[in-house]
């Protein structure tokens, strides 16, 4: 067994949005694996210390982070007020602390490091400091080669990173192994020259907790969603275009839970929850559980959470991305608003299609578990042979 330094920008707790859940499962499939896991938190983003250190002991180690300023800030924002789309590039290394070094270092000669995994592409140069000897895995969360176009079409402010294609070429080649979080992203990579791409998705928890039985009064749409725009575009879109067509047919109502309901309203036939400690209770008493993305990369970590839970899904074929095999089996798939208020209408009005669903769901939540964590396994196990 191997000793596995993650490094991150992004904290494993509290585990409330989807890059946090994923660094979290990471951790706790090596540890499955008999791996010792030591974790660096390079703290880009605030998290709960104590719950980290707590939970990995004496292998838990954390920075202060310090962004390199960006260079020509005001011509960016100027030439982006012009609709020139490549001002929100950014260099892959504009986002990297280098700082972080002495202290890889350091942890790598003192607890015989094997493998060093580095979150996100713009941690990447990390990569170049490191030991022949040590295993360079690049998990890459999401494609980030102009990402922000994707926010643009959409009419949004692009938000997180976003670099040209050739900049993640170069973060790619840094790496011994590129983990792909789906695997359309796999290809992706690929073609921009890594070498060794594996796909490893999110493995979740399989516990059916799907107990409703019929209606019973008024129905209940579930969203859990963190705050970010993707995910307050596409609540609000379903809060415009498809939740008005579902209420003239049906008696529901949509509720809300996570911090993506500090930017929604609370209206008819919604309820905003916020944020919620234990989401169980929640779940056994939904009906339908909805992810209506519009736009964005990655898995949808919410989409496969909610499958391996054997909850009746509906999601856009965005929100499907990865999953598209159970695509109209272990949950149903729609685009537009009209289809989409349909099969939650659907859902909501047969119960047996319910139960059918929700059983599904969890065998091929299952089924892709088991392939998660072969994936991971691999690419881990490359170390015997590096």
């Amino acid at each position: 067994m191997s000793n596995v330094l993650i490094v991150s920008p992004t904290p494993f707790a509290p585990a409330d949005t989807g890059n946090r859940a994923r660094v979290s499962n990471l951790i706790s499939m090596a540890q499955a694996m008999g791996h010792d896991v030591f974790f660096l938190h390079v703290r880009r983003e605030e998290g709960d210390r104590s719950s980290m250190r707590s939970r990995l002991s004496g292998k838990f180690f954390d920075l202060p982070y310090s962004q390199p300023p960006t260079r020509f800030r005001w011509l960016r924002r100027r030439l982006q007020r012009l609709g020139i789309h490549q001002a929100y590039r950014l260099d892959i290394d504009g986002w990297y602390d280098t700082s972080i070094e002495p202290a890889v270092r350091q942890i790598i000669e003192t607890h015989s490091i094997d493998v060093v995994l580095v979150e996100y592409v713009f941690l990447s140069k990390i990569f170049d400091v490191l030991p022949d000897n040590v295993l360079k895995i690049l998990d890459t969360h999401d494609v980030f080669s102009n990402r922000h176009l994707r926010y643009l079409r959409q009419g949004e402010e692009p938000q997180w990173f976003s670099c040209s294609p050739q900049s993640e070429s170069v973060a790619l080649r840094r790496a011994d192994v590129v983990l792909a979080i789906q695997l359309g992203e796999a290809e992706h990579f690929s073609r921009l020259g890594a070498s060794d791409v594996v796909t490893v998705g999110h493995s979740v928890r399989l516990e059916n907790v799907y107990q409703k039985d019929g209606l019973n009064g008024e129905s209940v749409i579930l969203y859990v969603g963190s705050s970010n725009s993707i995910n307050t575009a596409s609540i609000q879109w379903f809060q415009d275009h498809v939740l008005p067509k579902v209420v003239n047919r049906v008696q529901a109502r949509l509720h809300v839970v996570g911090s993506v309901c500090d930017s929604v309203s609370e209206r008819r036939n919604v309820r905003l929850h916020g944020r919620v400690g234990d989401l169980n209770e929640l779940y056994r008493i939904a009906d339908v559980v909805i992810n209506p993305a519009r736009f964005g990369t990655g898995l949808k970590i919410k989409t496969i959470e909610a499958l391996g839970l054997g909850l009746p899904l509906v999601t856009t074929s965005v929100g499907a991305e990865g999953l598209s095999r159970g695509s109209n089996t272990a949950f149903l798939q729609a685009n537009s608003a009209t289809e989409f208020a349909e099969k939650v209408v659907r859902l909501i009005r047969d119960k047996n299609q319910r139960a059918s669903i929700s059983e599904r769901a969890i065998e091929f939540a299952g089924d892709y578990n088991r392939a998660v964590i072969q994936a991971f396994g691999s690419a881990l196990d490359r170390q015997t042979k590096h």
